[in-house]
Order: structure tokens, then C-alpha cells, then sequence
């Protein structure tokens, strides 16, 4: 039977599962993916069919984590938690224009940046808001906005680079 390193066992111990959040605290982080695409959709809605691309685009990001699974234990546990489908996120409540879901999709990135600063190694931490990151550059990049049918356009309005900047600022990471 294998020895186990000291600093092996506290790394063991340290890392961050659903465990560590209280069940309100796990509905934030199992929330985080799509409140950054419900923003990045938020910031510059284009029309019927564009929403629909960018929240395509959102399934497919999370569909990917969820078989190709992580070697970050936080998105392992979020992925386990959501093939098992235990925790269900609630959707935003009296949202009523599309600046009001920007601002309280941004709210929540907020809440969980702060969780995992509470809560989850800085490495750990790291590499999940890079994860959330690229959920959102993905979301963005769905749709071309301001063409007519899809064609023309730009790849990311400025309203999407804008709000994925803002979004990195609430996760505290650099923008790109």
C-alpha cells in the first residue's frame, strides 16, 4: 500500500467539493456557467435566432465539460453534481429588459468570484474562472451580431467584448 506525502494528504484535503459550499452556496457555483452566457446573450440580444445560437452555444459548452470531465476538482464536482442532476439552478426572477439580466447575471459572477476566493485554492480557483471565461468568449463568438440572417456582421459586438470584459473584472483575470 502506498505511502502519502504530507503535503500529498493536506493537497488531498484541500480541495475544493460541494461539501465545502452550503447548498445555497453550490446553487451559486452550479449557476456560474450560464449566468456569464446569460450576460454575454444579455449585452447585445440579436434577435430570436441569434439568443437561440448563443444558448446552443452555452448547452454545448457545458455537454463538453460534462463528458469530457476536468482534472480541476471543482469542475469535476460540478460536473458529477449535474449528470446526477441534484442540484437545480434557479433562473433569474422579474427581469424585465435585457440591461436588468446583464447587470444581475454580472451580480452573480460576482458572488461566486467571491466564493471561491472564501473557499477554493487560488489554482483551483484560477483555472475555473478561466473556465467560465471561455464559456463566455464561446457564447459570444455564436452568433454574428448585426447582419442580416446571419450573414455580415461582426463575430463580438463591442456590447459582448464590453460585458466579457466585465465579466473578467468581476473574476478578477485579465481581459483578452
Amino acid at each position: 500500500m502506498p505511502q502519502c506525502s504530507q503535503r500529498q494528504k493536506q493537497e488531498a484535503i484541500s480541495m475544493a467539493s460541494k461539501a465545502d459550499f452550503t447548498p445555497e452556496e453550490w446553487k451559486t457555483i452550479v449557476a456560474a456557467a450560464p449566468m456569464v452566457g446569460l450576460a454575454v446573450t444579455c449585452a447585445s440580444p440579436n434577435g430570436p435566432w441569434g439568443v437561440m445560437k448563443e444558448m446552443l452555444s452555452m448547452g454545448m459548452a457545458m455537454a463538453e465539460m460534462l463528458q469530457k470531465g476536468s482534472s480541476n476538482p471543482l469542475i469535476a464536482e460540478l460536473a458529477a453534481d449535474l449528470k446526477t442532476r441534484q442540484t437545480k439552478p434557479e433562473p433569474p426572477q422579474g427581469l424585465k429588459d435585457p440591461e436588468q439580466c446583464k447587470e444581475s447575471a454580472l451580480s452573480h459572477v460576482r458572488d461566486v468570484n467571491d466564493l471561491l476566493k472564501r473557499k477554493v485554492k487560488p489554482e483551483e480557483a484560477d483555472e475555473f474562472k478561466k473556465w467560465l471565461l471561455a464559456i463566455g468568449r464561446r457564447v459570444a463568438e455564436a452568433s454574428n451580431e448585426g447582419g442580416i440572417f446571419g450573414f455580415g456582421g461582426e463575430r463580438v459586438s463591442d456590447a459582448e467584448k464590453n460585458v466579457l470584459r466585465q465579466i473578467a473584472f468581476a473574476l478578477e483575470q485579465p481581459a483578452t
